[in-house]
């Protein structure tokens, strides 16, 4: 489950917004939290977002698009490791950058590909666009 923070960070709404979509019944605050599947039915931004979360493999392989690296970095899903040039102090390139799923970024990955997988969410949200 999703807080407040992170669940702006993913969809980009305000928290004007989401009082809106939680008033409209769109998304529901539960109380561990948000549940990323509403998200993912309910926000384009989030579902590109989450659908790049569950492209991290087992091998650390990452191809994910560079501006969800930073929306999952801020809602604490992912952790991107920046090394530091030792003599220059500056920071080296993205393509040196190392990045893992947090705990959280893991249990959500695994909620939504079951419920993509198993339940058809994809489709679901496919159906109704």
């Amino acid at each position: 489950m999703l807080n407040r923070e992170q669940v702006k960070e993913l969809t980009g709404w305000t928290d004007a917004t989401l009082k809106r979509m939680m008033t409209m019944g769109k998304v529901d605050e539960y109380r561990d939290g948000f549940s990323p599947a509403e998200l993912y039915r309910v926000s384009a931004r989030a579902r590109e977002a989450l659908e790049q979360l569950m492209q991290f493999t087992d091998e650390g392989e990452w191809w994910v698009k560079f501006w969800c690296w930073l929306v999952l970095e801020a809602a604490g899903l992912i952790e991107v490791e920046k090394p530091v040039h030792p003599a220059t102090g500056l920071e080296y390139g993205r393509e040196e950058w190392a990045v893992r799923l947090t705990s959280l970024g893991l249990e959500v990955a695994r909620e939504l590909d079951d419920l993509i997988e198993y339940h058809g969410l994809r489709e679901e949200v496919k159906r109704k666009r």
